[in-house]
């Protein structure tokens, strides 16, 4: 199963992806995939600094 490097979710079967290949001297970097279409990252938390 893939998972999108942008919005974390999984790629369903059927769906289309992008593969993005890494340019990396050593080979040690794996390839990326995210959704075709304009998939969201998620909201960040921020949590009140309590004192």
């Amino acid at each position: 199963m893939k998972i999108c490097d942008r919005c974390g979710k999984p790629i369903m079967r059927g769906e289309g992806y992008d593969t993005i290949v890494p340019d990396s001297m050593s080979g040690a970097r794996p390839n990326t995939y995210v959704h075709q279409w304009d998939c969201m990252r998620p909201r960040a938390v921020f949590l009140p600094r309590v004192r």
